[in-house]
């Protein structure tokens, strides 16, 4: 089928067709009675706008890349965080484009080459762990706007507050009478939210009068951690509560008191953080969310901010968090209180 042209429109209407270009272009100089009698038109033609040719005359793509490593476990991207950055963009009336690169590209990446292959008028990376330098190089020599998305610079990127987070998840312990309260991590510390919540989790101890524990295993399987956690879950000192780093850790920890005869939240209070409401096991879990809209939302207008203006610097945002309240938090038990003293 052969594409319907302005000047059918034009035709249709009884315009000219440079009228017809300028109310498809918003144009506020078209009389609004005009502008709606043409867009009925193109709708009941099938119009659809040339992408290519509107490029080339606005030099606009109306498109965004979204960098990737080819490594997901460096460039995890939640299903929330990736649908609210098409959502957003899409009320902007822009387009996404995923672009998977893998670290021997990046190396090899010319700024002119990923300009002619990759047409965006804007760059969101998306990288949790190992940045390539060459990434930073290739980043500085193109000429367009950047935005980092779970990534802390100085300047151009979006992310969760997790010093908030270990705040938030700590605070909400303590004021359910937990007192004594320890930090579960078993994914690493390569990430620098591990540090930051952390942080938060040290800080509203220590400003209680608390003493922060960490407990970590890292490079172990479910099972051996599973058995882990039986002698700290069996012992008369047992914590009162966990702040889970992830669900992962939280779901194993769950499931580890339950193997160890404990009920949750009656004996043992889990508050973990996750980019939605933990529900993978048989109880909902009480969970300090990670704003993945609000990210999304942020890092859309501040990078279609700096595409319009032609800014190539945009502050560094540290997006609070939200909280879903889930079903394992509750106070500590007689019996766990008798226990510590």
């Amino acid at each position: 089928m052969a594409r319907v042209t302005i000047k059918e429109i034009a035709n249709a209407t009884g315009v000219h067709p440079m009228t017809v270009s300028r109310a498809l272009r918003n144009d506020p100089k078209v009389a609004a009675k005009t502008l709606e009698r043409i867009r009925s038109a193109a709708r009941r033609l099938g119009y659809v706008p040339n992408a290519a040719a509107r490029a080339i005359v606005t030099g606009k793509f109306n498109t965004v890349s979204l960098v990737l490593s080819t490594c997901y476990e460096r460039s995890i991207l939640p299903f929330s965080l990736q649908q609210a950055l098409i959502n957003h963009l899409h009320q902007r009336s822009c387009n996404l484009m995923f672009t998977p690169l893998s670290d021997e590209v990046i190396a090899t990446l010319t700024p002119t080459r990923f300009l002619s292959e990759i047409k965006c008028d804007g760059i969101l990376i998306n990288y949790n762990a190992t940045i390539p330098e060459s990434l930073f190089t290739l980043t500085r020599r193109l000429q367009l706007p950047v935005i980092w998305i779970n990534s802390k610079h100085p300047s151009n990127c979006i992310y969760p507050d997790d010093f908030k987070i270990g705040q938030f998840a700590t605070r909400l312990l303590i004021e359910h009478g937990h007192r004594h309260i320890v930090f579960a991590n078993h994914a690493g510390e390569s990430h620098y939210s591990v540090h930051d919540r952390i942080s938060g989790y040290r800080n509203m101890m220590h400003r209680h009068h608390l003493s922060p524990e960490l407990i970590t295993r890292y490079d172990a399987t479910p099972q051996q951690l599973l058995t882990f956690w039986q002698p700290i879950l069996r012992s008369p000192q047992r914590p009162t509560a966990i702040f889970a780093y992830t669900s992962f850790e939280a779901w194993i920890i769950y499931r580890a008191a339950t193997i160890a005869g404990l009920s949750i939240p009656q004996d043992l209070s889990l508050v973990c953080v996750h980019d939605a409401p933990a529900t993978h096991i048989d109880i909902e879990l009480t969970t300090v969310l990670l704003p993945e809209s609000a990210i999304a939302q942020q890092a859309v207008d501040d990078l279609l901010t700096m595409v319009e203006t032609g800014e190539k610097d945009s502050p560094a945002r540290a997006i609070p968090p939200e909280y879903e309240p889930g079903r394992t938090l509750g106070p500590p038990s007689t019996t766990s209180i008798q226990n510590i003293k």
